[in-house]
Formats: structure tokens, sequence, C-alpha cells
């Protein structure tokens, strides 16, 4: 009889044990996801911003980049860059052109993926430059998945 109850007690015990560290490695696995996802979008947003800080801005306006996409001309490479999000991944194009002119936008399509799939929303607000004002350009993301998104944010003065 007590050999039936400390059998009973350990596997109590051990039953108890197994369901905490189950539930841990569950926390630590969301926790390694959601920095993945956080740390891709900050990649994405930083060559962004790069890109960004030296360009005239094609689209301005408040818009989301799932219905519209972010058009700039870089000067500091002489590019035309589009950003789009697509299928929740930030997307983008770019093509040599002389001056903002010879971008033609309708025929650029994003194909470069910037972020993994793990986009819910992104927005932009986009002022461009006028007289002595200096334009920016604030882009807002929701990183995550369906269970659990995080927003991220920057802006980015333009320097023409």
């Amino acid at each position: 009889m007590e050999t039936l109850i400390a059998i009973l007690i350990f596997a109590i015990s051990f039953t108890m044990l197994a369901a905490t560290f189950s539930s841990f490695l569950k926390n630590y696995n969301e926790a390694k996801r959601a920095q993945r996802n956080m740390e891709n979008a900050q990649y994405a947003m930083n060559l962004m911003a790069k890109t960004i800080r030296t360009s005239f801005v094609e689209s301005p306006g408040d818009f989301s980049l799932d219905s519209a996409d972010l058009d700039v001309f870089d000067y500091s490479q002489g590019l035309c860059v589009k950003y789009t999000l697509v299928n929740n991944a930030i997307m983008t194009a770019s093509r040599s052109a002389g001056d903002p002119s010879g971008c033609n936008w309708s025929t650029m399509n994003a194909d470069t993926a910037l972020t993994l799939d793990n986009i819910q929303s992104a927005y932009v607000s986009a002022t461009p430059s006028s007289g002595e004002t200096l334009g920016r350009v604030t882009v807002f993301m929701s990183v995550g998945d369906s269970e659990k998104s995080f927003p991220i944010q920057m802006s980015v003065s333009l320097r023409q």
C-alpha cells in the first residue's frame, strides 16, 4: 500500500514537472519566433530608411502598402525604387534611371523580398519636400502572425 501511494505521488509530481517544462518550451519558441520576426522587419526598415533618406517620394499621402506602392527615386544611386506588401512580405524592385522622370513605375514589379511573410500590415505616410521644408516618410508595420503581432515604426526625413 505504501509503495502504491509513493508511486502515485511520484507520478503526480512528474506530470506537473513535465507540464511546466512543456509550457516553458512553448513560451521559449514563441519568444524566439517573435524576436526573429522583429529582427527581420527591422532589417527591412533600416534598408528602406537608407534608400528613402536620399530620395524623392513619387507617391505622397497616407496609404497601405498592400493597396498602393511606395515609389521613390534614390538620388544617391540613380535608382527608381518601389516598395509594396505582397503576401505578408515587403517586396522591392529597383531600376536605374537618370532622374525621377525616367522612372516608369507602372512597369516595375516588386519581385525581391525584404522580409519573411510575417508583416500583417504596413502603412505609409509620405510628405514631400516643399520649398525649405524637408519631407518626411513614416512607415508603420504590424509584425508577427495571426496569433500575436507587434507594432514597429520608423520616420525618415528626406535629404534631397
